[in-house]
Protein backbone atom coordinates (compact mmCIF):
# COMPACT_ATOMS: atom_id res chain seq x y z
CA UNK A 1 0.00 0.00 0.00
CA UNK A 2 1.20 3.62 -0.80
CA UNK A 3 2.30 5.71 1.67
CA UNK A 4 0.43 8.50 2.60
CA UNK A 5 2.03 12.17 3.40
CA UNK A 6 0.52 14.15 6.52
CA UNK A 7 -0.73 16.61 4.22
CA UNK A 8 -2.98 14.40 2.36
CA UNK A 9 -3.98 12.84 5.70
CA UNK A 10 -5.02 16.10 6.79
CA UNK A 11 -6.69 17.73 3.72
CA UNK A 12 -9.30 15.23 4.07
CA UNK A 13 -10.05 15.43 7.02
CA UNK A 14 -10.65 19.08 7.03
CA UNK A 15 -12.44 18.26 3.80
CA UNK A 16 -15.39 16.21 5.43
CA UNK A 17 -15.03 17.98 8.72
CA UNK A 18 -16.02 22.16 7.44
CA UNK A 19 -19.33 20.57 5.74
CA UNK A 20 -19.97 19.26 9.14
CA UNK A 21 -19.37 22.45 10.89
CA UNK A 22 -22.34 23.66 8.38
CA UNK A 23 -24.62 21.25 9.36
CA UNK A 24 -23.89 21.30 12.95
CA UNK A 25 -23.14 25.07 13.67
CA UNK A 26 -24.20 28.60 12.62
CA UNK A 27 -21.98 31.04 11.64
CA UNK A 28 -22.21 32.62 15.00
CA UNK A 29 -20.79 29.31 16.65
CA UNK A 30 -18.38 28.99 14.01
CA UNK A 31 -16.69 32.61 14.68
CA UNK A 32 -16.91 32.29 18.35
CA UNK A 33 -13.93 32.94 20.04
CA UNK A 34 -13.40 28.95 21.24
CA UNK A 35 -15.10 27.13 17.89
CA UNK A 36 -12.50 29.12 15.94
CA UNK A 37 -9.36 28.14 17.64
CA UNK A 38 -10.64 24.78 18.35
CA UNK A 39 -10.39 24.73 14.64
CA UNK A 40 -7.02 26.26 14.32
CA UNK A 41 -5.20 23.85 17.11
CA UNK A 42 -6.36 21.07 15.60
CA UNK A 43 -5.25 21.77 11.77
CA UNK A 44 -1.88 23.42 12.99
CA UNK A 45 -1.26 20.51 15.56
CA UNK A 46 -1.57 18.22 12.49
CA UNK A 47 0.39 20.39 9.86
CA UNK A 48 2.82 20.71 12.96
CA UNK A 49 2.58 24.65 11.59
CA UNK A 50 0.75 27.70 13.19
CA UNK A 51 -2.94 27.74 11.65
CA UNK A 52 -4.50 31.21 12.11
CA UNK A 53 -8.20 32.43 10.64
CA UNK A 54 -7.67 35.94 10.60
CA UNK A 55 -11.24 36.83 9.04
CA UNK A 56 -14.82 35.54 9.52
CA UNK A 57 -16.05 32.21 8.50
CA UNK A 58 -18.91 32.62 6.59
CA UNK A 59 -21.82 30.41 5.37
CA UNK A 60 -23.73 30.61 2.55
CA UNK A 61 -27.21 28.96 1.74
CA UNK A 62 -27.77 29.88 -1.66
CA UNK A 63 -27.30 29.51 -4.61
CA UNK A 64 -25.79 26.33 -3.22
CA UNK A 65 -24.65 26.04 0.42
CA UNK A 66 -21.00 27.18 0.49
CA UNK A 67 -18.43 27.52 3.13
CA UNK A 68 -15.63 30.35 3.16
CA UNK A 69 -12.92 31.70 5.42
CA UNK A 70 -11.09 34.99 5.41
CA UNK A 71 -7.81 35.65 5.85
CA UNK A 72 -6.34 32.41 6.16
CA UNK A 73 -2.34 31.68 7.24
CA UNK A 74 -0.34 29.36 7.74
CA UNK A 75 3.13 29.62 9.10
CA UNK A 76 6.74 28.16 10.87
CA UNK A 77 8.58 30.19 13.02
CA UNK A 78 10.64 32.24 10.43
CA UNK A 79 7.00 33.86 9.52
CA UNK A 80 4.26 32.95 7.20
CA UNK A 81 4.74 30.44 4.40
CA UNK A 82 0.71 30.64 2.71
CA UNK A 83 -2.04 32.69 3.16
CA UNK A 84 -5.15 33.34 0.99
CA UNK A 85 -7.43 36.60 1.43
CA UNK A 86 -10.60 33.93 1.47
CA UNK A 87 -11.36 30.27 0.40
CA UNK A 88 -14.27 29.20 -1.05
CA UNK A 89 -15.85 25.72 -0.87
CA UNK A 90 -19.29 24.90 -2.35
CA UNK A 91 -19.32 20.85 -0.63
CA UNK A 92 -22.04 18.30 -1.80
CA UNK A 93 -23.88 16.77 1.34
CA UNK A 94 -25.61 13.97 0.50
CA UNK A 95 -21.93 12.24 -0.68
CA UNK A 96 -20.81 12.99 2.74
CA UNK A 97 -22.81 10.06 4.42
CA UNK A 98 -20.77 7.29 2.26
CA UNK A 99 -17.82 9.35 2.96
CA UNK A 100 -17.20 10.37 -0.64
CA UNK A 101 -16.11 14.39 -0.57
CA UNK A 102 -17.45 16.20 -3.56
CA UNK A 103 -16.43 19.56 -4.19
CA UNK A 104 -18.60 21.33 -6.55
CA UNK A 105 -16.34 24.64 -6.63
CA UNK A 106 -13.24 25.67 -4.87
CA UNK A 107 -11.63 29.12 -5.00
CA UNK A 108 -8.53 30.94 -3.75
CA UNK A 109 -8.84 34.43 -3.70
CA UNK A 110 -4.93 35.94 -3.73
CA UNK A 111 -3.38 32.95 -2.03
CA UNK A 112 0.20 33.80 -1.58
CA UNK A 113 3.34 31.35 -0.84
CA UNK A 114 6.01 32.42 0.63
CA UNK A 115 9.52 30.07 0.66
CA UNK A 116 12.41 29.86 2.02
CA UNK A 117 14.91 27.12 2.43
CA UNK A 118 13.48 26.53 6.15
CA UNK A 119 9.76 26.05 4.79
CA UNK A 120 11.21 23.98 1.22
CA UNK A 121 12.74 21.59 4.43
CA UNK A 122 9.09 21.99 6.27
CA UNK A 123 7.44 20.60 3.64
CA UNK A 124 9.33 17.95 2.54
CA UNK A 125 9.27 16.86 6.09
CA UNK A 126 5.64 16.60 5.74
CA UNK A 127 5.21 15.66 2.92
CA UNK A 128 7.54 12.42 4.29
CA UNK A 129 6.30 11.90 7.57
CA UNK A 130 3.89 9.15 6.29
CA UNK A 131 1.35 6.62 7.30
CA UNK A 132 0.78 3.07 6.11
CA UNK A 133 -2.97 3.13 7.11
CA UNK A 134 -5.85 3.97 4.59
CA UNK A 135 -7.16 7.74 4.25
CA UNK A 136 -10.35 8.57 6.42
CA UNK A 137 -12.27 8.76 3.01
CA UNK A 138 -13.35 6.89 0.56
CA UNK A 139 -12.97 9.38 -2.34
CA UNK A 140 -11.79 12.86 -2.83
CA UNK A 141 -13.33 15.08 -5.79
CA UNK A 142 -12.72 18.83 -6.97
CA UNK A 143 -14.98 19.22 -9.91
CA UNK A 144 -13.57 22.58 -10.72
CA UNK A 145 -11.45 25.09 -9.45
CA UNK A 146 -10.13 28.84 -9.76
CA UNK A 147 -7.64 31.01 -8.57
CA UNK A 148 -7.26 34.46 -8.34
CA UNK A 149 -4.38 36.94 -8.61
CA UNK A 150 -2.13 34.19 -6.27
CA UNK A 151 1.70 35.07 -5.64
CA UNK A 152 4.72 32.82 -5.08
CA UNK A 153 8.26 34.05 -3.71
CA UNK A 154 11.03 31.93 -2.98
CA UNK A 155 14.44 32.87 -1.54
CA UNK A 156 17.88 31.85 -0.75
CA UNK A 157 21.49 33.06 -0.69
CA UNK A 158 21.80 32.77 -4.20
CA UNK A 159 18.46 32.53 -5.57
CA UNK A 160 15.24 35.00 -6.25
CA UNK A 161 11.66 33.98 -7.25
CA UNK A 162 9.08 36.20 -7.38
CA UNK A 163 5.76 35.23 -9.26
CA UNK A 164 3.00 38.09 -8.61
CA UNK A 165 -0.08 37.46 -10.50
CA UNK A 166 -1.07 33.79 -11.68
CA UNK A 167 -4.69 33.41 -11.82
CA UNK A 168 -5.91 29.85 -13.02
CA UNK A 169 -9.63 27.58 -13.50
CA UNK A 170 -9.54 24.02 -14.36
CA UNK A 171 -11.95 20.85 -14.22
CA UNK A 172 -12.19 17.84 -12.17
CA UNK A 173 -9.38 16.63 -9.83
CA UNK A 174 -9.60 12.90 -8.63
CA UNK A 175 -7.17 13.09 -5.83
CA UNK A 176 -8.22 10.04 -3.86
CA UNK A 177 -10.36 6.97 -4.90
CA UNK A 178 -11.13 3.52 -3.02
CA UNK A 179 -8.80 5.36 0.47
CA UNK A 180 -6.06 5.32 -1.94
CA UNK A 181 -4.33 8.78 -2.98
CA UNK A 182 -4.25 9.21 -6.93
CA UNK A 183 -1.64 11.80 -6.54
CA UNK A 184 1.46 11.00 -4.45
CA UNK A 185 4.13 13.47 -6.36
CA UNK A 186 4.09 16.40 -8.48
CA UNK A 187 4.46 15.03 -12.53
CA UNK A 188 0.99 12.71 -10.64
CA UNK A 189 -0.62 16.22 -9.93
CA UNK A 190 -0.51 17.67 -13.02
CA UNK A 191 -1.49 14.61 -14.60
CA UNK A 192 -4.42 14.52 -12.73
CA UNK A 193 -5.20 18.09 -13.65
CA UNK A 194 -6.30 20.48 -16.56
CA UNK A 195 -6.54 23.69 -16.48
CA UNK A 196 -5.87 27.52 -18.00
CA UNK A 197 -4.12 30.21 -16.95
CA UNK A 198 -2.12 33.12 -16.80
CA UNK A 199 1.28 33.83 -15.51
CA UNK A 200 3.37 37.16 -14.52
CA UNK A 201 6.63 36.91 -12.68
CA UNK A 202 8.35 40.16 -11.01
CA UNK A 203 11.67 38.64 -11.25
CA UNK A 204 13.55 35.15 -11.77
CA UNK A 205 17.48 35.24 -10.19
CA UNK A 206 20.47 33.02 -9.63
CA UNK A 207 23.70 33.58 -9.86
CA UNK A 208 24.24 32.78 -13.67
CA UNK A 209 20.91 34.65 -14.98
CA UNK A 210 18.22 37.32 -14.06
CA UNK A 211 14.93 37.25 -15.96
CA UNK A 212 12.60 40.16 -14.87
CA UNK A 213 8.57 40.88 -16.21
CA UNK A 214 7.66 37.42 -17.37
CA UNK A 215 4.35 36.86 -19.01
CA UNK A 216 2.72 33.38 -20.05
CA UNK A 217 -0.37 30.93 -20.95
CA UNK A 218 -0.38 28.26 -19.67
CA UNK A 219 -2.58 25.37 -21.05
CA UNK A 220 -2.34 21.94 -18.92
CA UNK A 221 -4.12 18.58 -20.17
CA UNK A 222 -3.84 15.64 -18.63
CA UNK A 223 0.08 16.29 -17.81
CA UNK A 224 0.58 17.84 -21.21
CA UNK A 225 1.64 21.51 -20.54
CA UNK A 226 2.05 24.19 -23.20
CA UNK A 227 3.35 27.24 -22.35
CA UNK A 228 3.35 29.47 -25.84
CA UNK A 229 4.04 32.20 -25.91
CA UNK A 230 6.06 32.98 -22.61
CA UNK A 231 7.43 36.89 -22.84
CA UNK A 232 9.82 38.30 -20.93
CA UNK A 233 13.23 40.15 -20.23
CA UNK A 234 17.10 38.18 -20.20
CA UNK A 235 19.26 40.38 -19.24
CA UNK A 236 17.28 43.45 -19.83
CA UNK A 237 16.26 42.27 -23.60
CA UNK A 238 13.12 41.33 -24.81
CA UNK A 239 12.66 37.42 -25.42
CA UNK A 240 10.37 35.01 -26.35
CA UNK A 241 9.78 31.08 -25.51
CA UNK A 242 7.41 28.45 -26.45
CA UNK A 243 7.40 25.38 -24.06
CA UNK A 244 5.64 21.82 -24.47
CA UNK A 245 5.73 19.52 -21.26
CA UNK A 246 5.13 16.30 -21.25
CA UNK A 247 4.26 14.79 -18.13
CA UNK A 248 1.80 11.75 -19.40
CA UNK A 249 4.58 9.00 -18.66
CA UNK A 250 7.18 7.65 -15.93
CA UNK A 251 10.48 9.43 -18.75
CA UNK A 252 9.11 13.58 -19.01
CA UNK A 253 10.04 15.19 -22.41
CA UNK A 254 10.46 19.10 -22.17
CA UNK A 255 10.60 20.99 -26.37
CA UNK A 256 11.70 24.40 -25.65
CA UNK A 257 12.35 27.04 -28.30
CA UNK A 258 13.87 30.52 -27.32
CA UNK A 259 14.76 33.46 -29.21
CA UNK A 260 15.85 36.31 -28.51
CA UNK A 261 15.81 39.30 -32.16
CA UNK A 262 17.96 42.18 -30.75
CA UNK A 263 20.16 41.35 -27.61
CA UNK A 264 22.49 43.78 -26.36
CA UNK A 265 25.41 42.72 -25.56
CA UNK A 266 26.48 45.67 -23.73
CA UNK A 267 23.41 44.88 -20.92
CA UNK A 268 24.93 41.34 -20.92
CA UNK A 269 27.78 42.18 -20.02
CA UNK A 270 27.51 45.34 -18.15
CA UNK A 271 29.03 46.46 -15.12
CA UNK A 272 27.93 48.54 -12.66
CA UNK A 273 30.80 51.24 -11.66
CA UNK A 274 31.56 52.40 -15.24
CA UNK A 275 30.18 52.44 -19.18
CA UNK A 276 29.48 49.52 -20.88
CA UNK A 277 32.61 48.10 -22.30
CA UNK A 278 30.91 45.61 -25.29
CA UNK A 279 27.96 46.83 -27.53
CA UNK A 280 26.35 46.05 -30.16
CA UNK A 281 23.12 43.58 -31.33
CA UNK A 282 22.88 40.15 -31.41
CA UNK A 283 20.18 37.62 -32.92
CA UNK A 284 19.56 34.35 -31.26
CA UNK A 285 17.71 31.96 -31.88
CA UNK A 286 17.27 28.33 -30.63
CA UNK A 287 15.57 24.75 -30.13
CA UNK A 288 15.86 22.05 -27.46
CA UNK A 289 14.49 18.84 -26.20
CA UNK A 290 15.31 17.33 -22.76
CA UNK A 291 14.18 13.81 -21.66
CA UNK A 292 14.37 12.35 -17.82
CA UNK A 293 13.11 10.71 -14.93
CA UNK A 294 14.64 14.04 -13.41
CA UNK A 295 16.34 16.88 -13.52
CA UNK A 296 20.01 15.31 -13.66
CA UNK A 297 19.02 12.63 -16.04
CA UNK A 298 17.65 15.82 -18.21
CA UNK A 299 20.40 17.95 -18.21
CA UNK A 300 22.59 14.77 -19.83
CA UNK A 301 19.76 14.10 -22.02
CA UNK A 302 19.59 17.37 -23.63
CA UNK A 303 20.03 17.87 -27.62
CA UNK A 304 18.69 20.30 -29.93
CA UNK A 305 20.66 23.46 -31.81
CA UNK A 306 21.44 27.30 -31.04
CA UNK A 307 22.97 29.34 -32.94
CA UNK A 308 24.24 33.68 -32.32
CA UNK A 309 24.93 36.16 -35.24
CA UNK A 310 25.97 39.55 -35.02
CA UNK A 311 28.19 42.33 -36.64
CA UNK A 312 30.03 44.92 -36.14
CA UNK A 313 30.62 45.04 -32.07
CA UNK A 314 32.52 47.61 -30.76
CA UNK A 315 34.59 46.17 -27.54
CA UNK A 316 35.65 49.54 -25.61
CA UNK A 317 38.93 50.34 -23.69
CA UNK A 318 40.77 47.33 -25.62
CA UNK A 319 42.51 47.31 -28.98
CA UNK A 320 42.12 43.32 -29.76
CA UNK A 321 43.79 43.78 -33.06
CA UNK A 322 46.59 44.71 -31.29
CA UNK A 323 46.04 41.68 -28.83
CA UNK A 324 45.77 39.58 -30.93
CA UNK A 325 49.11 40.46 -33.09
CA UNK A 326 50.82 38.76 -29.42
CA UNK A 327 48.36 36.06 -29.02
CA UNK A 328 51.18 33.96 -27.50
CA UNK A 329 51.26 36.03 -24.28
CA UNK A 330 47.61 35.65 -23.59
CA UNK A 331 47.30 31.99 -22.69
CA UNK A 332 46.97 32.04 -19.58
CA UNK A 333 45.02 35.60 -19.03
CA UNK A 334 41.38 34.33 -19.53
CA UNK A 335 41.24 34.74 -23.22
CA UNK A 336 39.22 31.20 -23.06
CA UNK A 337 36.31 33.19 -20.80
CA UNK A 338 36.18 36.24 -23.08
CA UNK A 339 35.90 33.84 -26.02
CA UNK A 340 33.00 32.21 -24.14
CA UNK A 341 31.48 35.38 -23.74
CA UNK A 342 31.25 37.03 -26.77
CA UNK A 343 30.46 33.57 -28.84
CA UNK A 344 27.70 32.07 -26.52
CA UNK A 345 25.96 35.16 -24.95
CA UNK A 346 23.94 34.46 -22.06
CA UNK A 347 25.37 31.25 -21.96
CA UNK A 348 28.72 31.90 -21.34
CA UNK A 349 28.34 33.55 -18.29
CA UNK A 350 28.30 29.61 -17.08
CA UNK A 351 30.72 28.91 -18.11
CA UNK A 352 32.53 32.10 -17.71
CA UNK A 353 31.55 31.83 -13.88
CA UNK A 354 31.26 35.42 -14.21
CA UNK A 355 32.04 38.87 -15.26
CA UNK A 356 35.38 39.91 -13.36
CA UNK A 357 36.81 38.13 -16.67
CA UNK A 358 36.29 41.52 -18.28
CA UNK A 359 38.01 43.58 -16.02
CA UNK A 360 41.11 41.05 -16.14
CA UNK A 361 40.88 41.15 -19.82
CA UNK A 362 41.82 44.83 -20.19
CA UNK A 363 44.34 44.51 -17.19
CA UNK A 364 46.51 41.87 -18.73
CA UNK A 365 45.91 42.66 -22.29
CA UNK A 366 47.63 45.83 -22.04
CA UNK A 367 46.33 47.06 -25.66
CA UNK A 368 44.44 50.18 -24.75
CA UNK A 369 41.91 51.60 -27.65
CA UNK A 370 39.08 50.29 -29.11
CA UNK A 371 37.94 47.73 -31.52
CA UNK A 372 35.21 46.55 -33.26
CA UNK A 373 34.34 42.65 -33.99
CA UNK A 374 33.03 43.03 -37.78
CA UNK A 375 31.04 39.51 -37.96
CA UNK A 376 30.33 36.76 -35.64
CA UNK A 377 28.70 33.87 -35.78
CA UNK A 378 28.25 31.04 -32.83
CA UNK A 379 26.47 27.87 -33.77
CA UNK A 380 26.31 24.99 -31.62
CA UNK A 381 24.73 21.51 -31.97
CA UNK A 382 23.71 20.02 -28.48
CA UNK A 383 23.42 16.20 -27.70
CA UNK A 384 23.20 14.49 -24.57
CA UNK A 385 23.50 17.55 -22.81
CA UNK A 386 27.10 18.25 -24.85
CA UNK A 387 27.39 21.28 -27.13
CA UNK A 388 29.64 20.63 -30.06
CA UNK A 389 30.95 23.79 -31.86
CA UNK A 390 29.48 23.46 -35.37
CA UNK A 391 30.02 27.11 -37.07
CA UNK A 392 31.83 29.30 -34.31
CA UNK A 393 34.13 32.23 -35.24
CA UNK A 394 34.22 36.09 -35.49
CA UNK A 395 36.38 38.78 -37.19
CA UNK A 396 38.09 41.90 -36.56
CA UNK A 397 39.77 44.39 -38.98
CA UNK A 398 42.68 42.20 -39.30
CA UNK A 399 42.32 38.66 -37.55
CA UNK A 400 39.75 36.21 -37.63
CA UNK A 401 39.13 33.99 -34.52
CA UNK A 402 37.47 30.46 -34.80
CA UNK A 403 36.74 27.80 -31.87
CA UNK A 404 36.51 23.85 -31.91
CA UNK A 405 35.67 21.62 -29.40
CA UNK A 406 32.98 20.34 -26.80
CA UNK A 407 31.10 21.87 -23.83
CA UNK A 408 29.88 19.30 -21.29
CA UNK A 409 27.35 21.45 -19.71
CA UNK A 410 25.80 17.90 -17.46
CA UNK A 411 29.58 18.07 -16.24
CA UNK A 412 30.85 21.58 -16.36
CA UNK A 413 33.81 20.84 -18.53
CA UNK A 414 35.46 22.29 -21.50
CA UNK A 415 36.82 19.46 -23.86
CA UNK A 416 39.64 20.18 -25.96
CA UNK A 417 38.50 23.54 -26.65
CA UNK A 418 40.32 24.87 -28.95
CA UNK A 419 40.26 28.87 -29.59
CA UNK A 420 42.55 29.76 -32.75
CA UNK A 421 43.41 32.85 -34.57
CA UNK A 422 43.14 32.04 -38.36
CA UNK A 423 44.64 32.68 -42.16
CA UNK A 424 42.53 33.56 -45.17
CA UNK A 425 42.84 30.09 -46.14
CA UNK A 426 41.90 28.79 -42.54
CA UNK A 427 45.07 27.42 -41.45
CA UNK A 428 45.99 28.17 -37.67
CA UNK A 429 48.14 31.14 -36.94
CA UNK A 430 48.42 30.67 -32.95
CA UNK A 431 46.37 29.10 -30.97
CA UNK A 432 45.02 28.02 -27.29
CA UNK A 433 43.64 24.12 -26.31
CA UNK A 434 40.81 24.63 -23.34
CA UNK A 435 40.60 21.32 -20.99
CA UNK A 436 38.96 20.60 -17.68
CA UNK A 437 36.33 22.55 -15.08
CA UNK A 438 34.47 25.40 -16.46
CA UNK A 439 36.40 27.02 -13.02
CA UNK A 440 39.40 26.27 -13.41
CA UNK A 441 40.64 24.52 -16.96
CA UNK A 442 43.83 23.60 -17.75
CA UNK A 443 45.05 26.18 -20.97
CA UNK A 444 47.84 24.94 -23.56
CA UNK A 445 49.31 27.99 -25.13
CA UNK A 446 51.65 27.99 -28.00
CA UNK A 447 55.22 26.83 -27.09
CA UNK A 448 58.40 29.34 -27.00
CA UNK A 449 59.56 27.22 -30.09
CA UNK A 450 56.49 27.20 -32.17
CA UNK A 451 56.32 31.25 -31.98
CA UNK A 452 59.99 32.02 -32.59
CA UNK A 453 61.07 29.60 -34.92
CA UNK A 454 58.51 27.40 -36.89
CA UNK A 455 55.57 30.26 -36.93
CA UNK A 456 58.67 32.70 -38.80
CA UNK A 457 59.69 29.77 -41.24
CA UNK A 458 56.40 29.20 -42.02
CA UNK A 459 56.07 32.87 -44.10
CA UNK A 460 58.70 31.68 -46.38
CA UNK A 461 58.25 27.84 -46.80
CA UNK A 462 54.80 28.56 -46.87
CA UNK A 463 53.86 24.13 -46.43
CA UNK A 464 50.60 23.40 -46.88
CA UNK A 465 48.13 22.77 -44.25
CA UNK A 466 44.65 21.19 -43.09
CA UNK A 467 42.06 24.33 -42.46
CA UNK A 468 41.18 24.67 -39.04
CA UNK A 469 38.02 26.66 -40.26
CA UNK A 470 35.87 26.48 -43.53
CA UNK A 471 32.90 28.17 -41.81
CA UNK A 472 31.04 31.02 -42.98
CA UNK A 473 32.98 34.49 -41.16
CA UNK A 474 35.09 35.61 -44.27
CA UNK A 475 38.80 36.37 -43.34
CA UNK A 476 38.83 40.49 -43.38
CA UNK A 477 39.43 41.75 -46.62
CA UNK A 478 42.47 43.54 -47.38
CA UNK A 479 40.45 46.89 -47.81
CA UNK A 480 39.54 46.25 -44.37
CA UNK A 481 42.59 45.92 -42.71
CA UNK A 482 44.44 48.87 -40.89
Amino acid sequence: MKRRSKIAITAAVIIVALPVFILVGAEIVLNSTGVKSEIENIVGEALEMEFKIEGRIDIRFFPLISLAANDVTVGIKTGPIASADQIVIDPRLAPLLNLDVEIEKAHLQHPRLTFNSQAIDKIMALINAASDGPLPVESLRIESFSISSGGFTYTDDQTLVDFNEMNFRGGRIDIIDNREAIIDDISGFFRAISFTGDITARQISSRHFDIENLNAKLISKNGLITADPIELEYFGEQTRLGLDWDLRKNIEVIQMRVEMPDLNVGRMLKRTDENDIFNGLLKLKGEFEARGADRREMVKNVSGSFIMQGTNLTLKGVDFDKALDEFGKMGAYGFNDFAALITLGPLGTVVSHGYDQLEALEKMMAAEGDSMIQQLVSDWKVKKGVAHASDVAFSTQRHRVAIAGSLDFPNTRYRNVTIAVVDANGCIVNKEIVDGPFENPEVEETGVIQRTVIRPLKKYLKPECEPFYDGSVPHPSPAQKK
